[in-house]
């Protein structure tokens, strides 16, 4: 008996050893198929660098693994180690689907990669993805949440809605970020973080679209009156000359 037990007990000893994450990279396409969507959108300029903001989302469960987690990495090629790596935050979003998003400047995007963790901390599947490709990729395999500021979308708000002008404060009640587009012309008037506590007043005219990953931690003040959202996470909401108002069909 003895001798039966102890073959069986190293190898019970070996597959244990054995397992690891294995890394699969990703083309685009492979990716969507996958469930794997991210997108690009550009910001601003600083330093007469284009910032853009990277958004990326997935399957709650793919190829039988529970969603572990979204990271990214930046690595050279032919560079054995990546220059940095951090773990993303993420978010729930409908249909079971994860989503993060994340601002880098221009010249990280040659290097930059996510990675889509499955299965376990120490056990599983990490998909690998190029981020620089995604540049040129068509509306309709964004991401959804990145989707909301396509410049070809259509929006009810563009024509039929007069452009009065006016102020709108934006108070973060808790570090967050936030974009903020007038409907008029989709002109972009704010991209950025904000500090707890920290504000901005914007000159526009006609209604405004807010979208925030954190919506539940600003307050938006028009005419002296606070409105908040009661929604939490990444949401979008419209806001008249007089407060918030439904989004456009």
């Amino acid at each position: 008996m003895l001798r039966l037990l102890l073959p069986v007990s190293l190898l019970l000893i070996t597959l244990c050893a054995s397992a690891e994450r294995i890394e699969a990279s990703l083309s685009p396409d492979e990716a969507v198929k996958k469930g794997i969507r991210l997108g690009i959108t550009p910001l601003d300029k600083r330093y007469g660098e284009t910032r853009y903001m990277v958004g990326l989302d997935a399957r709650e469960l793919l190829s039988g693994m529970n969603f572990h987690g979204f990271r990214i990495i930046i690595q050279k090629q032919r560079q054995p180690e990546p220059e940095l790596t951090a773990r993303m935050w993420h978010i729930e979003w409908p249909e079971k689907v994860l989503y993060t998003s994340f601002e880098i400047e221009e010249t990280f995007l040659y290097n930059l990669y996510v990675l889509i963790d499955y299965g376990s901390e120490n056990d599983g599947i990490t998909y690998r993805v190029p981020v620089l490709p995604y540049l040129n990729r068509k509306s309709q395999e964004l991401p959804d949440a990145l989707r909301v500021f396509n410049e070809e979308e259509e929006n009810v708000y563009t024509s039929s809605t007069e452009a009065q002008a006016g102020e709108v404060t934006i108070v973060a009640t808790r570090d967050t970020r936030v974009i903020v587009r007038q409907e008029k012309n989709k002109e972009r008037l704010f991209s950025g973080s904000l500090a707890e506590g920290e504000s901005i007043t914007l000159q526009r005219e006609g209604v405004i679209r807010v979208v925030s990953p954190e919506i539940e931690n600003l307050s938006v003040e028009i005419n002296g009156q606070a409105f908040t959202s009661d929604q939490t996470g990444l949401r979008q909401v419209w806001y008249s000359m007089d407060g918030p108002v439904p989004p456009p069909q």
